[in-house]
């Protein structure tokens, strides 16, 4: 393609499977040399979790734990506890003029989407996990890019002003947590 800098790569490649590129630069009067052949390996096959029980109730979860299955989930995909676990938080840190930065492992291997109407590409969702009233509630409200290292500021202590809550969280909207209060905070990849 004429003044073409980049390529998309094809969503229907197989998974877990080495693929083969090179390339060559061309112009009304000259054609370049093919570039070095180098090789890239799709991703493995995503893991499909086991549907959750048809009937009984969402037993309470250990000790401090926050079971995602009796969350009330707003405007974000309503199954995102049946979603596997493919990487774990190894490192949270929060700052008042930097907001939230995660480590986790697998920074930077989820793939990259880009969702209608963005101009450019996401590799991840964060999402909070708040108690209000008793309830857990839980939304994916801010979308991470690579290269983006946090979620600016200030997150937590403005939780209740933040543009991400209004009237589509649910009780969410409005809350602020209180300092030493239970949180949660988890990653899914891509736009959620």
């Amino acid at each position: 393609q004429p003044n073409q800098t980049t390529l998309t790569i094809p969503s229907d490649l197989a998974y877990a499977k080495v693929y083969y590129w090179h390339v060559r630069a061309y112009d009304p009067t000259t054609l370049g040399p093919w570039s070095t052949t180098l090789a890239f390996v799709t991703p493995p096959a995503p893991v499909v979790a086991p549907s959750p029980p048809p009937s009984g109730p969402v037993g309470p979860a250990p000790n401090d734990a926050i079971n995602l299955g009796a969350a009330a989930v707003y405007n974000s995909p309503p199954d995102i506890a049946s979603w596997p676990a493919t990487a774990t938080i190894t490192r949270l840190n929060m700052s008042g003029s930097a907001g939230l930065s995660f480590e986790f492992s697998h920074s930077n291997r989820w793939p990259d989407v880009i969702p209608p109407g963005f101009s450019g590409p996401l590799q991840y969702t964060v999402w909070a996990v708040v108690n209000v009233g008793g309830r857990w509630n839980t939304s994916g409200f801010i979308q991470m890019w690579r290269g983006r290292p946090s979620t600016g500021a200030p997150i937590l202590s403005e939780f209740a002003r933040n543009w991400a809550y209004d009237s589509r969280w649910g009780p969410m909207a409005g809350y602020q947590p209180h300092a030493g209060e239970q949180m949660g905070f988890f990653l899914s990849a891509g736009n959620a």
